[in-house]
Parts: C-alpha cells; structure tokens; sequence
C-alpha cells in the first residue's frame, strides 16, 4: 500500500450532497408553501455555493453563510420576508435526514478500508454532517469524522489539518493521501498540510487555480490504485 491513512472528504466524495440538498430544499419549501421549482433549486444552489466558497477562503463566518444563504434566496425569488434562521434551522434538519452516497462509495470503502484507516474530513454542519454520517451505511468503515464546526477550523486551513493529524494513531504525513473533490477546499488544504493531493473529478474538469494535484482520478477504481501505489 502506497497509503495507508486515507483522508476523504464527505460532501460529492462518498456522500450525494446534490441529492441531500434537492431533497432537503425541496421538503422545506413545501412546508413552508413555497414554490420549488428547477429555478428555484438552480437559485438557492448557485446562491449556496458561492457562500460555502467564500466561507472556504475565510471570507464569512459560518453563521453568516447559515441565514445570508436563505435571506439572499427568498429576496431573489420574491418569497415574503421571514425569520431566515428558523429557515435554515428548519432546512438542517431536512437535510440531515438524507443519507444519499454516490454510486460505488460504499463497495470502495468496504474494500479499501481493509487495507488502510478511513477518515472523513468536512467543512460540513456538525449536526447535519453527524446525523447524515450515522444514517449512512458508511460508519462501518470509517475509523474517525472530523467536522470543521467542532474543531473550530476548516479546510483548507493548516490549522484544521494540523488539528486532525494530532487526533489520529500513528499517523505519517508520508503516507497519507487527500482525497476530495474541491481544489480550493480539499485539494488546497492537502498542500498547506503537506500531504498527498488526490482530486475526484468525475466531470473531467480543467484543474485552475494555484493547487497542485499529485493525482487526478474520476472513479473510484482509479482512486483504489492511487492508494495502493498502482498506475493509474
């Protein structure tokens, strides 16, 4: 084995965070008696997405992100005027009642999780990401969680790193890998931390930015050989 501490990030990695938030959103809206039509779904994700990047950078605290994400959306779809923390709040607790993984990530950390220790680690909401975690057949095989919430940084911040090297057994810098599907998140957090970089990218996207990938995969197949030290 090439590695064997295998660090993963949660969210579009092993978790279908785009069907967790369809149906998260969608539920949410219909109890409140909104509309949630392709437009109002393109909305909020294009309004949520550009905030959890900016929280990324460092540019807005996490309870900023939490109710600007919902005031800025109902604004923009003319919704009425609300209590937007109780939205999100409301929201959470949707979301974190879907446990959807990606099609193969179960099959692959069952078998890799044989050959090395399995961690997830997520920018994610401490109460959605746990609840999501524990309702998913993945906790079987993976030996630790770590939420940026609860450990008062988050990816891609060394601090964050630095925190989740001192909380695993024996760990080795030189025998861990990264594995996740954002660069400015997963991949540059991996080079603050000076460990292995290995970007999912199942689209076949353009690498951009000021990242290294020391490996690029868009399948969980490839990712086995990369952890395995195998030609990918």
């Amino acid at each position: 084995m090439r590695y064997t501490y295998i660090l993963l990030d949660s969210d579009n990695t092993l978790m279908d965070f785009d069907a967790a938030e369809d149906y998260g959103l969608t539920k949410t809206l219909k109890e409140l008696g909104c509309p949630c039509t392709e437009r109002e779904k393109q909305a909020y994700t294009q309004i949520n997405a550009a905030l959890w990047e900016q929280f990324n950078h460092g540019e807005v605290t996490r309870e900023f992100l939490m109710v600007e994400r919902f005031r800025s959306f109902f604004e923009k779809m003319g919704f009425p005027k609300t209590d937007y923390r109780l939205v999100n709040e409301r929201y959470k607790k949707n979301l974190g009642s879907c446990a959807a993984l990606i099609p193969g990530a179960l099959e692959f950390c069952r078998e890799i999780s044989g050959e090395g220790k399995l961690y997830i680690l997520t920018n994610g909401a401490a109460d959605v990401q746990t609840s999501r975690f524990h309702a998913s057949p993945l906790k079987e095989y993976i030996a630790d969680i770590f939420i940026s919430e609860v450990t008062g940084y988050q990816k891609p911040q060394k601090e964050y790193f630095d925190y989740v090297f001192a909380r695993i057994p024996g760990f080795e810098k030189d025998k861990a890998v990264m594995i996740g599907d954002s660069l400015s998140s997963d991949i540059a957090g991996a080079n603050h931390a000076g460990v292995a970089s290995c970007w999912y990218n199942p689209g076949g996207k353009a690498c951009s930015g000021d990242v290294h990938c020391d490996y690029i995969v868009e399948n969980y197949e490839q990712m086995k050989r990369v952890i395995r030290g195998e030609e990918v």
